[in-house]
């Protein structure tokens, strides 16, 4: 017998005359957010308790678990950086050494600070452009043998611009090793067993823990997630409590009531749709590899979904002039820009018009596109460490212009947004070098978070080093 999903259920509520003598205050009568109001709803008899899931919520994180071949599933309301907090929260405790790829979202940072974390880092291999690439499993073989105390490892994976680490040798790795693995994989949530073309998803690779962003890949609304457990997690009275402390307690049904509906898609549309978007990337790197100046980036065992542009870093026209192009010129708007190359997402949702504007746009564009000087400029190295990432935060600090800061360990992190994966933590110095490369950022048109408005930096005092 066909089960009845959250959407239908809040959708035959809603059409009902229940007056609600509830919470939420705008009373479902439409007039701040119009007909989304109505599935607004609270924990009601019978639309269950997130955080306590026996009913229909349960049931649907069950059809979760099934469509991912995950072992259970778990829905995120707080985006996956909630998902990536509770999860290192149910693994690690206190003062635990873990390997963490230096590539990370500033969510694991996070969670290094609020758990006391030490760090081993772990460098990704070197991509085009001065992308990070993937964490090859030999570099985990080798941080586990220097660091034979280390309590687990957390992977960014597909990264950003798309590249896939080894999950199945590192996960093999790990479990030799007998400590967990978690991978965040916010940028996989398309990584479907029947969606053939894309890489396997970590959790079916052996992963303890994986967390995914729904709506960075799928038809579900901006700010859901997935968390996914592996067969045989032995934390989950630990991961219950953190998703507990990490999720809000008022759980928006909107935005659950999404993911029943993208849960739904997958299973009714989600072959035929894969079977179609892969046509599309197909033929869209096939008709694009005639460019000349402009390069749509090409790898082996990335997640092509990914279209990464190179643009060079001459003058004028980098990631950033080829983003502006496209918006003003044709009304394309991509994910984002960075030295050397544009980035634009796409996702089984796309048209055939879609691919079609964009393909039209790049030609265009590359007639008139100086030849690329080659390599991106080069990123600086690994920042000195002079304090844990902790200890930094909790210490008593100051503001400096961030040109006048060189020599000094600042106390929080800076990055580029997007995709917020920072080059500067806690607890590292800031150099000549680094301050450098802020100020190219900046000046060329790049988005740095982590500086004051006015360009002024928080570092550690000195009589606290």
């Amino acid at each position: 017998m066909r089960r009845e999903t959250l959407e239908e259920r809040i959708q035959s509520y809603v059409s009902g005359d229940y007056y609600p003598f509830h919470m939420p205050g705008h009373k479902r009568r439409g007039e701040i957010l119009g007909e989304a109001e109505k599935l607004d709803l609270t924990e009601l008899p019978n639309t269950d308790d997130l955080h306590h899931p026996a009913e229909i919520l349960l049931w649907e994180e069950e059809r979760a678990a099934r469509l991912f071949g995950a072992a259970r599933s778990r829905f995120l309301v707080n985006g996956s950086s909630s998902g990536i907090l509770a999860a290192m929260g149910a693994l690690f405790r206190s003062g635990d050494t873990i390997l963490c790829a230096r590539n990370v979202h500033r969510s694991v940072i996070h969670g290094i600070y609020l758990f006391s974390l030490q760090v081993r880092w772990l460098l990704p291999e070197e991509a085009a452009a001065g992308m990070p690439g993937p964490i090859s499993a030999d570099e985990v073989r080798k941080a586990l043998k220097e660091t034979p105390e280390a309590a687990g490892v957390v992977l960014t994976s597909p990264s950003y611009e798309g590249f896939v680490s080894d999950i199945k040798e590192i996960a093999a790795l790990t479990k030799e090793a007998g400590i967990p693995l978690l991978v965040d994989e916010a940028h996989g949530a398309h990584f479907l067993s029947f969606a053939e073309g894309f890489p396997a998803n970590a959790v079916s690779l052996g992963a303890d823990l994986c967390v995914q962003s729904l709506h960075k890949t799928l038809p579900s609304p901006t700010q859901t997630a997935i968390l996914h457990e592996a067969p045989g997690f032995q934390r989950r009275d630990r991961l219950e409590r953190f998703l507990s402390v990490f999720q809000t307690s008022s759980p928006s049904y909107i935005l659950m009531t999404g993911i029943s509906g993208c849960l739904s898609f997958l299973e009714k549309n989600g072959r035929e749709a894969f079977s179609a978007y892969r046509k599309r990337l197909d033929a869209f790197y096939q008709r694009l590899d005639r460019l000349k100046n402009l390069e749509l980036l090409s790898v082996k065992g990335r997640d092509d979904g990914k279209l990464v542009i190179l643009t060079g870093e001459e003058a004028g026209q980098d990631g950033i002039a080829l983003a502006s192009r496209l918006r003003r010129d044709y009304h394309l708007e991509p994910e984002m820009a960075a030295p050397g190359y544009c980035l634009a997402m796409t996702s089984v949702m796309d048209t055939d018009e879609g691919f079609e504007r964009l393909e039209k746009a790049l030609i265009m564009l590359d007639r008139s596109w100086g030849r690329r000087c080659g390599a991106a400029k080069e990123k600086p190295g690994l920042p000195e460490i002079r304090m844990s990432i902790h200890d930094a935060m909790e210490e008593e600090t100051e503001e400096l212009p961030f040109t006048e800061a060189a020599g000094r360990v600042v106390s929080r992190e800076i990055s580029m947004y997007p995709p917020e994966t920072p080059f500067l933590l806690p607890g590292e110095l800031l150099s000549e070098e680094l301050i450098g490369y802020i100020q190219r950022l900046s000046s060329g048109g790049y988005t740095v978070h982590g500086l004051s408005p006015e360009g002024r930096i928080s570092v550690v005092k000195r009589e606290k080093l």
